[in-house]
């Protein structure tokens, strides 16, 4: 690649099983709305790993990038024209996090067809694709609308990792088979353990759950009578529910924010707890930092829901001061976590200054540059059942730009974002977009039906959840929860992936155990092998 062009991908129409040095049915394009790499790889038949091969040629991409993401292909590139990926990324990438496997020598093509040493004039790519497409497959080779619409991909029969399974299907890459996750309450999780005769420490490896979330390293401190306990940001909750119930608003009375005792970011000991789960899970699965109650949410838990809301439009430099000091302590925390395994030196980043408050960094050093984190894990509640809990300019002025900062965090560090957030958000989701967000949460079906949601959003977002927990899972019957999951999958995953299956929330103990088992049964890793 030279001066600065992006690579563009022309002219494919076949792929190289890697194991059997074989052609595989492949086609891949730029979108030209989104710009992303949207490739479409299928699997061949012959046991080995599907991949792409693409040629490419130096050229200035029409429209604008946003200015975090560059092509994956800068700088120097590989000889021989036509590149094998097999890391299946569909999003610009600095060159580091994408791995240049192999080249295609041209007698692996198939039929005679040679390939394409270097770049080609405008034009030649629509020629070979006309010729590709005239030339038959072996027959050995599946159908690609077979491949398109099989649960599972044989070639890559259970070869991925979670992890590698979850980054594939956030970016609507080919996997194996879905990604699962299955999360419960704690009275939920004794049913579940009891249930299956295991340790409710066993229970994530029994769900098949892919993703492992982190805290901060937080003793909870509880009130005299054991009916509240607070969490690290000094906001009361019940612990005579199972769900969430707020309890105390420390800013309620107290409207001096240089005040309040704001939490420590870059306490030493913060992520003492997500050092010690990252170096036992050891990369199998995809990790993620949990922000839950992220901006809004925490704004509201410190401040009192009404009086929030309230806020928002008699005291709105109040509250916006109030974000702004959130923002701030989530994005410091947030770079932490991003920083783990990727400062070799423990080199910290600017101090953090916050009203009167001048907090010291903390970065552990660690070994290994890669990065420790997988993506970001945001949750913050916008909508009710039917509509936002506010007005869209209102979300547009306070909530979107502190959002894209902290989405910012990951997304220029080449990582994805998941955000959690119910209810009825469909004003919103293309702001969503515009900011960032890679993969949208819990994708409830009472409020997002599934259909329009991929046909609108498909191209732009991978989902996770879709199964319902307000009325499938604790009111149905088994064939209806495994009807309901399967309907989820056929609606949300039409390409068999950009979807992590699961409950669409936490399940609570109001779910009869033989709904939990019919569910798991209709997972796809579970039905292609009964």
């Amino acid at each position: 690649m030279t001066g600065g062009g992006f690579g563009r991908v022309e002219g494919v129409g076949a792929g190289i099983c890697s194991a059997a040095r074989r052609p595989v049915a492949n086609r891949s394009c730029i979108c030209s709305n989104c710009r992303l790499l949207t490739p479409t790889a299928r699997a061949c038949q012959n046991g080995g790993v599907a991949v792409e091969v693409r040629r490419l040629e130096s050229m200035p991409l029409r429209g604008q990038l946003k200015p975090n993401r560059t092509s994956h292909l800068e700088g120097a590139r590989p000889q021989g024209g036509n590149i094998v990926f097999l890391d299946g990324h569909t999003e610009w990438r600095k060159f580091p996090t994408m791995v240049v496997r192999t080249t295609v020598e041209p007698e692996f093509w198939w039929r005679g067809v040679p390939a394409i040493p270097g770049a080609a004039p405008n034009g030649a790519g629509r020629s070979r694709r006309k010729r590709l497409s005239n030339v038959a497959a072996p027959a050995w080779i599946g159908g690609i609308e077979g491949a398109r619409n099989a649960n599972r991909t044989d070639c890559m029969a259970d070869r991925l990792t979670p992890n590698e399974r979850m980054r594939r299907a956030l970016e609507r890459q080919p996997v194996d088979r879905l990604p699962v996750q299955t999360n419960y309450t704690a009275a939920m999780g004794a049913k579940l353990a009891a249930c299956f005769q295991c340790a409710s420490s066993a229970l994530p490896a029994r769900l098949d759950n892919h993703l492992l979330r982190l805290d901060v390293t937080h003793a909870p401190r509880l009130s005299p009578d054991g009916r509240v306990w607070f969490d690290w940001w000094g906001a009361g909750w019940g612990t005579e529910t199972e769900g969430y119930w707020h309890a105390h608003a420390p800013l309620a009375d107290a409207t001096d924010l240089a005040a309040y005792p704001w939490p420590n970011p870059h306490a030493p000991d913060l992520l003492a707890d997500a050092e010690r789960a990252i170096a036992a899970d050891q990369g199998e699965h995809f990790v993620a930092p949990n922000f839950g109650f992220a901006l809004f949410e925490r704004a509201w838990s410190l401040r009192g829901f009404d009086l929030l809301l309230m806020g928002m439009v008699d005291r709105p430099a109040w509250v916006e001061d109030l974000l702004d000091r959130i923002t701030e302590i989530q994005i410091s925390l947030a770079r932490r976590f991003v920083a783990l395994g990727r400062n070799e030196h423990g080199e910290a980043p600017p101090s953090t200054q916050l009203g009167n408050l001048t907090w010291p960094q903390h970065i552990s050093p660690v070994e290994d540059s890669r990065g420790a984190v997988d993506g970001g894990y945001f949750g913050d509640d916008y909508g009710a059942q039917r509509g936002l809990l506010f007005s869209p300019k209102l979300w547009r002025a306070m909530i979107k730009p502190r959002l894209a900062r902290m989405f910012a965090v990951f997304r220029e560090a080449g990582l994805p974002v998941m955000l959690h957030s119910d209810g009825d958000i469909w004003p919103i989701l293309p702001d969503l977009v515009d900011i960032g967000l890679t993969c949208l949460n819990p994708v409830q079906p009472e409020v997002l039906e599934h259909t329009r949601l991929c046909r609108e959003f498909g191209q732009h977002l991978s989902f996770y959840g879709g199964i319902s927990t307000q009325e499938v899972l604790p009111k149905a019957t088994p064939a209806e929860v495994r009807a309901a999951t399967r309907a989820c999958i056929r609606h949300l995953a039409p390409d068999r992936t950009g979807l992590i299956l699961g409950p669409s929330h936490r399940m609570q103990s109001d779910i009869p155990m033989e709904n939990v088992v019919a569910m798991l049964e209709a997972f796809p890793a579970n039905s292609a092998r009964s």
